[in-house]
C-alpha cells in the first residue's frame, strides 16, 4: 500500500523505524507544516481548534506555520503497520523504508481532500 509522510527535511531517503505515515497526502502535508524561524513543526498550542484530521486545519492568529514541507511516499506491506488510536488517518511503520519525493503536490492534495471527505461519509 502507498503511504505518505511529510517533513521540513527535504533530503530524506529513508524513514526511520516507528515513523508516522498516512494514506492521505493532505494529512501528511498538514502534519509536516513548520515554522520557518525554528524549522520545527507546529504543536497543538498553535491550533485555534484541535486538529481531528479533517480537510482543513485552523491555527491561532500569528501561529500559522509558513514552511511548506516536502511530501514523501513509499510502499509498505500491511504487516509493517503499527495501529493506534488515530488509525486510519495516521499510523506508524514498524521498520523504516526508502521514500520518494512527491513531485506534483497541488493536484494530489485536492484529490486527497476529496478522498478524505468520501471516506468519512462512507465510514462514519
Amino acid at each position: 500500500m502507498i503511504v505518505y509522510h511529510a517533513s521540513p527535511n527535504a533530503t530524506i531517503k529513508k524513514l526511520y523505524d516507528n515513523s508516522y505515515v498516512t494514506i492521505f497526502p493532505h494529512i501528511a502535508y498538514y502534519m509536516g507544516l513548520y515554522h520557518k524561524k525554528t524549522g520545527k513543526t507546529w504543536t497543538d498550542d498553535d491550533l485555534e481548534v484541535p486538529y481531528g484530521f479533517e480537510e482543513n486545519i485552523y491555527f491561532k492568529k500569528g501561529k500559522k506555520p509558513l514552511g511548506k514541507p516536502t511530501i514523501y511516499y513509499c510502499e509498505i506491506n500491511t504487516d509493517n503497520i503499527i495501529l493506534h488510536k488515530n488509525f486510519p488517518w495516521e499510523f506508524q511503520i514498524k521498520k523504516g523504508v526508502n521514500v520518494h519525493v512527491v513531485k506534483e503536490i497541488s493536484s494530489l492534495l485536492r484529490k486527497s481532500k476529496r478522498m478524505g471527505t468520501l471516506f468519512n461519509e462512507v465510514n462514519f
